[in-house]
């Protein structure tokens, strides 16, 4: 789900199911967004993130992020803006979509951030399947980033390079949920969920991958088993994934 708050005090409330709904002096009306493309309605697919563009008083876009079906069984997250027109979305351009598309229902993202010098930054889950983290070729597991208008910025960390997706601006995530652009620092933020618990809060640096060796949520759970091995003194068990626990600790002994 997302929200988007008019100028007016009205909010635009993104469903899973494809509908925009709309509240007004604190009450769910009736009357729906016309004009919302059509989702992906798988698991945890369909329509996703809402966001206004920072000058939306001047050009009137609007930001949204959604599964896009693709054929019959299989679907992948878009970028799209439209206008606002008698509430009706009107002149919708597509600004992005991520390949390979799956059938898988998980993992689809997604957040959108302005950084107020003209790019978006969104997130895009890797679909259930851990490899496509880290795989420079798709757009899964990834935080990406465009011009405002869907152009690939030059200077994305990964332009020119062969067989790489030039949208990327960092790699190696799970199922990315959240994103922060703190305009004072530059700084991204960016949090996402880990399988049984491990979830993260990151700073999302460019070119960089998140998680290095291991997929970030298996990680915390090797640190979890190894703890309870050493417990039980289960030494076979302590020994292999001490070298995990050890990696993590600072000079001193202290766990990062």
């Amino acid at each position: 789900m997302g929200l988007a708050f008019l100028p007016d005090g009205r909010v635009l409330v993104n469903e899973k199911a494809g509908e925009i709904r709309i509240i007004k002096d604190g009450k769910l009306l009736d009357e729906k967004i016309s004009g919302v493309p059509k989702v992906f309605t798988n698991g945890q697919g369909g329509l996703l993130d809402i966001q206004l563009h920072p000058d939306y008083s001047k050009n009137g876009w609007i930001y949204l992020t959604y599964a896009k079906p693709d054929g019959d069984k299989e679907g992948g997250t878009v970028v799209a803006r439209a206008k606002l027109k008698d509430n009706a979305l009107v002149d919708l351009e597509e600004l992005f979509k991520a390949t390979p598309t799956t059938s898988s229902g998980v993992h689809f993202g997604s957040r959108i951030v302005f950084d107020g010098k003209g790019y978006i930054f969104f997130s895009s889950g890797e679909r259930g399947q851990k490899e496509n983290a880290q795989d420079l070729s798709n757009h899964l597991g990834k935080i990406l980033r465009l011009h405002e208008d869907g152009r690939v910025p030059k200077d994305n960390p990964f332009v020119g390079m062969v067989g790489a997706k030039p949208e990327i601006w960092s790699y190696g995530h799970r199922n990315p949920q959240g994103l922060y652009y703190d305009k004072h620092t530059g700084t991204l933020w960016e949090h996402e969920h880990g399988p049984k618990g491990g979830d993260e809060l990151n700073k999302i640096e460019k070119g960089k991958i998140m998680a290095g060796r291991l997929l970030p949520g298996e990680l915390i759970m090797m640190i979890n088993q190894f703890r309870i091995s050493r417990k039980r003194g289960d030494g076979t068990t302590g020994a292999l994934l001490g070298a995990f626990y050890s990696a993590l600790r600072n000079d001193d002994g202290n766990e990062r």
